[in-house]
């Protein structure tokens, strides 16, 4: 079982991702971030939710605009 500590309050996750606490709730509540409600008005967030939504929204970066295209290997 994961202790307390590995959980987060609603504001402490939202100031992790830089969103409002508003926000983050209706992320939530669209299923798009794990939560864990506790009666009707704490939102917990465990560290594993977290990493799990950024890597779900992780891009890799495209060459950089107007750069050569790298030739092949001789």
């Amino acid at each position: 079982m994961k202790l307390m500590n590995d959980k987060l309050t609603l504001e402490q996750t939202a100031q992790e991702l830089r969103v409002s606490p508003r926000q983050l709730r209706e992320m939530a509540a669209a299923g798009k971030i794990g939560h864990v409600r506790v009666g009707r008005r704490n939102w917990l967030f465990t560290r594993s939710d977290l990493d799990r939504f950024l890597q779900a929204h992780r891009f890799e970066p495209r060459e950089a605009i107007g750069a050569k295209p790298k030739k092949p290997a001789k």
